[in-house]
């Protein structure tokens, strides 16, 4: 009978183990959503660059931006020539500005694990790095407006918009006077890693595709590469890592509607970020809206009603006004480079 016993209990206390540990290994289900819209800086007053909190702060002609492993937005600000920082709690500074030596005509950005960022100079035609620590080096291009391949010291570039880094630390550039996309390796070389140089819309293997209004950049975890092709196209190119370009969604007229894949159409699609699930988001400038794309090329409008305004509240109500960047935090949280509006708008991931 003690025996029978000792059993029960020693059945009884593998169940409640298994129980356990099965429990503690199991993921929570997330009730987190995408809700409102909110002005997290910015007065809106633009042609101004004031520091300061929040909406107390101001921007002048703001192009993109790109959050860091501390929660901190860094902000180009190009008709100021500098790179604004805002710390999770708001606060707005002045992280670089135009010295004798470097004026950023900057449009693009990104950033490396170590929080060193990337800015693509299309004014000066250059590929520049600036450490957290602030200090600003050129990683390549001349200044000339050209088409070199080669070594960063000899390679030149023709207006570069944007520009993503994969995880091997290869940097790929929007090289958009080009029709081109660009990379360059750790050890130093330029290489033209997508397009023929020509204004078209072909998708095929490297040199063999063609673009027509390359603006905006973002990778995924793959290292696939998903590319803004504004203008003739307004559509969202795929590049594998091999150079493989497709057409992931876009080109439907009229502008502006739901669909899959080809069947989808943008109005001026142009910065993109993507989340931990593959979505992409897309700030579509003349359309006001934050379009989302699925993996499987899905397209609907995530936020913003399309018309023109800077309305805070739910997404489905909010308004934007020629949104031109667009990022995601490592929280989840998006933030949209408002630029008619001079504010950074933050959709609360909560």
């Amino acid at each position: 009978m003690k025996k029978l016993s000792l059993l029960v209990l020693n059945m009884l206390f593998l169940v409640f183990l298994f129980s356990s540990c099965s429990s503690n290994n199991s993921t929570p289900v997330s009730n987190k959503s995408y809700s409102t819209v909110t002005t997290f800086a910015g007065s809106g007053i633009a042609g101004t660059s004031v520091d300061g909190v929040g909406t107390q702060a101001s921007f002048w002609n703001i192009s993109d931006l790109v959050a860091d492993s501390k929660g901190n937005l860094f902000v180009v600000e190009w008709g100021a020539g500098k790179i604004r920082k805002i710390t999770p709690a708001g606060v707005v500074t002045t992280f670089t500005s135009p010295t004798s030596s470097v004026y950023f005509g900057a449009l693009g950005i990104t950033i490396d694990a170590s929080d060193n960022l990337y800015v693509a100079d299309e004014g000066f035609n250059k590929i520049r790095k600036i450490t957290p620590a602030g200090v600003i080096t050129t990683v390549a291009g001349t200044g000339v407006a050209s088409n070199t391949d080669g070594d960063v010291s000899q390679a030149s570039f023709n207006y570069p918009t944007d520009i993503a880094i994969d995880t091997s630390g290869n940097l790929y550039v929007v090289d958009s006077g080009n029709y081109k996309i660009r990379k360059i390796t750790p050890a130093g070389i330029v290489s033209t890693f997508a397009g023929n140089g020509t204004n078209g819309n072909v998708d095929g293997i490297g040199t063999l595709a063609s673009f027509s209004g390359l603006t905006n950049i973002t990778i995924d975890t793959s290292n696939n590469l998903y590319v803004s092709d504004t203008f003739n196209n307004n559509t969202i190119r795929k590049i594998t890592s091999a150079g493989v370009v497709t057409t992931l969604a876009g080109g439907a007229s009229p502008f502006n509607i739901e669909g899959v894949g080809s069947n989808a159409g943008f109005y001026s699609p142009e910065g993109i970020t993507i989340d931990k699930s593959g979505n992409l988001y897309v700030a579509e400038s003349y359309g006001n809206k934050i379009r989302k794309i699925t993996p499987l090329g899905v397209v609907t409008t995530f936020a913003g009603t399309g018309k023109t305004g800077g309305l805070d509240g739910p997404i489905a109500t909010a308004t934007f006004y020629k949104p031109i960047g667009i990022t995601i935090d490592n929280s989840g949280n998006i933030f949209v480079a408002d630029n008619q509006n001079a504010k950074i708008r933050k959709i609360a991931f909560e």
